[in-house]
């Protein structure tokens, strides 16, 4: 066997244990997210599950192959979770409704059906995660303990010290919402960094509003520790990022 063939072989080999042909019934039911293992196990014994037309049995295993029926309706397996950044250009919307003819998702070709972590609004641009995990999704938005994004903004008139400070500290922006404080960066009289560890519509924009300031540009450069620019990509383009690793950064 050639170098490319042992190569070859170890790669299926790794596989078959990550993607193991066979799973105990109750396992692939709880992982459906339908119930838990114990609730399933409860169904088992009540002859309400069937696999391939047959009354399931305890402690049963089934392949991928495998129709499995509860009361009669089809399982719905669960999908395997994605991860993918993306680069959003100017000029298109975050939603995953495909009559919106600007909706990122006419420009996305992913085979899984993913939504995007957070959104920026039409006019921004810059990195979004896309995801089928709805974990990921409200451990990055909905914890108190929500990470870091930065973005960065150009603006006119220039911010002072004193604007900044109140900026930093937390300011109303409607909807009786007072935003979190935040750490602003300048880079030039005209280009600032917002670090925010929240998310809310148009919130930078909300926040410059109130001191009477108006957005040039506004670009989501950083999302945890992912980088836009250790990322390589150019408006409109995405890759696939091994969602484990991922997670194991947060922590």
């Amino acid at each position: 066997m050639g170098d490319k063939e042992k190569e070859k072989a170890a790669r299926k080999a790794v596989q078959a244990i990550e993607q193991p042909s066979e799973q105990r019934l109750n396992k692939v039911i709880a992982q459906s997210g339908y119930c838990s293992r114990r609730k399933a196990d409860e169904m088992i014994k009540e002859g309400r599950v069937t696999i391939n037309g047959k009354t399931a049995l305890l402690g049963e295993v089934v392949g991928k192959s495998s129709k499995i029926k509860i009361d009669g309706a089809p399982l719905k397996l669960a999908e395997k979770k994605v991860l993918y950044a993306y680069y959003k250009p100017r000029g298109y919307s975050c939603t995953n409704a495909l009559n919106i003819a600007d909706s990122i998702f006419h420009q996305v070709k992913i085979k899984e059906r993913v939504f995007s972590i957070g959104r920026l609004d039409k006019i921004s641009e810059g990195l979004l995660l896309l995801t089928n995990d709805g974990r990921l999704n409200n451990r990055l938005l909905k914890h108190k303990e929500s990470v870091n994004k930065v973005y960065e903004v150009s603006l006119e008139p220039p911010l002072n010290k004193k604007e900044i400070s109140i900026l930093e500290n937390g300011v109303d922006i409607g909807e009786e919402h007072t935003t979190r404080p935040c750490d602003i960066k300048m880079i030039n009289s005209r280009r600032y960094l917002f670090t925010l560890r929240e998310g809310k519509n148009r919130q930078i924009r909300r926040m410059l509003e109130s001191v009477d300031k108006n957005v040039l540009r506004l670009k989501r450069i950083q999302f945890a520790h992912l980088k836009l620019s250790q990322l390589k990509l150019k408006p409109g383009e995405w890759k696939k990022l091994r969602l484990e690793n991922f997670i194991e950064e947060l922590k």
